[in-house]
């Protein structure tokens, strides 16, 4: 784990599917946490919230910076620890995580169905299940736009970045002018990168949403599989 601010800690869970850095934020009312990890391994990040210091149960507010499995997959067991978390996500992405859409890249999947291998059907077919299983209820999903400033933590608002997903949004925390991106860019070797053209919807447009991060003037940004860069 990282700590980024007084109040900003980026872990660093090691799960079976690679290292990824979700974030909390917290005040003296809320405890965040910015991303969710892979689906069942809810193991690895409970332990790397108790080694910053916290608790998973008191975890009152979760920001999902868009709709890929590896960014919510334990909603359902912070659910169960607190019952009365609330969900974050920006208003284009959530009917994908509420069941009101089919998520892009399972709907991308399924329309190629008939032609896939037995072993592509298998996939498409376990990610449809992964994600019917954790289909967001909507008592607890609140959306935010551009316009929205969370009063907790410093103050938090939010940038539409999309390209990775049509609803991907970069958290960012006012007072430190640090940006949690997701995975709506990449870093190399100190260097922003745009999202990885593998898993991307459409790389143009995530460009240009690199490039309207950028102009924002954060003082640090942090990609879910890359990490911290300090920019000033």
């Amino acid at each position: 784990m990282k700590k980024l601010a007084e109040n900003i800690i980026m872990l660093a869970v090691d799960s079976d599917y690679g290292l990824f850095h979700p974030v909390l934020i917290w005040d003296d009312n809320h405890l965040g946490l910015i991303d969710l990890g892979w689906p069942d391994q809810s193991a690895p990040l409970f332990r790397a919230i108790e080694e910053a210091g916290f608790r998973p149960q008191d975890i009152t507010d979760a920001f999902i910076t868009h709709q890929d499995l590896d960014h919510f997959g334990n909603v359902n067991e912070l659910l169960d620890l607190s019952p009365n978390l609330r969900l974050w996500l920006h208003e284009v992405e959530a009917p994908y995580l509420d069941g009101s859409k089919i998520p892009v890249k399972l709907a991308e999947k399924l329309e190629k169905f008939d032609a896939f291998t037995d072993e592509e059907k298998a996939e498409a077919r376990h990610m449809e299940s992964e994600y019917k299983k954790r289909i967001l209820p909507k008592s607890h999903v609140n959306t935010v736009s551009e316009s929205t400033v969370l009063p907790m933590c410093g103050g938090i608002k939010f940038i539409l970045v999309p390209g990775h997903t049509p609803g991907a949004m970069v958290v960012y925390l006012q007072e430190s002018g640090i940006a949690i991106c997701g995975d709506s860019l990449n870093i190399h070797n100190g260097q922003i990168t745009g999202p990885d053209p593998r898993y991307s919807q459409d790389m143009e447009v995530g460009m240009q949403s690199v490039e309207k991060m950028k102009a924002h003037g954060m003082k640090g940004m942090v990609a879910y599989h890359g990490g911290y860069l300090k920019l000033v």
